[in-house]
């Protein structure tokens, strides 16, 4: 039975790494209520770094291969949506947003 994901073994890591790079999966923490990216994100959301395509990230993996153009591109709004939201944590805006994902 396939799980969808047609990536070796050995991709794991690299594919992890990846979906952080794309801001597809952001690296944050909360410490006594004080939210800060860590990491890669960390970069990404001081405009240090760019993030790279998502489109790669998703074509690379079967479980995606069906998307179209149109719903990759609300992926990418799902992902900018999200990053929006946890920008707004930096402004202390933790409980509301933390309660918003319960």
């Amino acid at each position: 039975m396939s799980s969808g994901v047609e990536i070796s073994d050995e991709q794991n890591d690299p594919m992890g790494k990846l979906a952080v790079e794309l801001g597809m999966w952001i690296l944050f923490e909360s410490v006594e209520g004080k939210f800060r990216f860590t990491g890669v994100s960390k970069s990404i959301a001081e405009g240090r770094r760019r993030t790279k395509d998502l489109e790669t990230y998703l074509l690379a993996q079967g479980r995606f291969s069906h998307l179209i153009q149109k719903e990759i591109d609300e992926i990418k709004k799902f992902v900018a949506k999200k990053w929006k939201k946890l920008t707004k944590m930096l402004d202390g805006e933790v409980d509301a947003i933390v309660k918003s994902y319960l």
